[in-house]
């Protein structure tokens, strides 16, 4: 039985705002959330009980698991170790 998945307001502006190639990957990444919502990769937080993280590419989904529900919180661009070496990796694509 599939997830029902949910964003909150502020995920579903951050996934509009993105490039059409990064929107694709992550839409496929949730739409395989909802089938499968512990897929190999991703990684509990310890903030809350039901929130977990999975990577895609440079982009990183937070989200929760409850009550047969996914909510999608975050889909923000991964951090990386310094700011600087980032802004150098998105200007030489």
């Amino acid at each position: 039985m599939a997830y029902a998945v949910l964003f909150v307001p502020a995920a579903a502006r951050q996934l509009q705002k993105l490039d059409p190639g990064a929107q694709r990957r992550i839409r496929l990444a949730i739409d395989g959330l909802a089938k499968s919502p512990r897929p190999p990769g991703y990684k509990k937080l310890s903030t809350t009980a039901d929130a977990y993280r999975l990577r895609v590419s440079d982009y990183r989904i937070l989200y929760e698991i409850t009550d047969r529900k996914l909510l999608v919180l975050e889909n923000d661009p991964a951090k990386f170790v310094s700011d600087v070496i980032g802004e150098e990796l998105a200007s030489s694509v």
